[in-house]
């Protein structure tokens, strides 16, 4: 077998290539792409992006979970609890980053159960408040 022949039958490298995350082809070192991944209903990349260390793409991150709720009607119950993490994280940052996840979480659960959630964070602080 010469060289041509064995250079046809080489299988590509996955890191060399990219790797694949979610169905979605994602340079090594690239940032998410959250357009590519609304594009292709990537749940579980979307809820993975809500922790990048960018707030821009945390935000858009749950813009694009909204958006796939909202279109397609998936499951509400899957992206509720990893936005609730997520604005709980991204609290102390600028308020725009927690505002677009708290709107997220608004359309895809509903006003009644976001305020449902403020209340119970709100007793939370108060016990640990008298506990301390």
């Amino acid at each position: 077998m010469d060289i041509k022949q064995r250079h046809w039958n080489r299988k590509p490298c996955a890191v060399a290539e990219g790797h694949y995350k979610g169905g979605v082809k994602m340079g090594f070192f690239e940032p998410p792409n959250i357009d590519r991944m609304l594009m292709n209903n990537d749940v579980k990349g979307l809820i993975k992006a809500l922790k990048h260390k960018d707030k821009s793409i945390r935000a858009n991150a749950a813009k694009a979970l909204a958006d796939l709720y909202f279109h397609f009607k998936l499951k509400a119950d899957e992206a509720a609890e990893p936005l609730i993490k997520a604005f709980e994280d991204n609290e102390n940052e600028e308020s725009w980053v927690s505002d677009s996840i708290s709107m997220a979480f608004i359309r895809i659960k509903g006003w009644k159960e976001w305020e449902r959630y403020l209340e119970m964070r709100k007793k939370r602080q108060k016990a640990k408040a008298k506990n301390s």
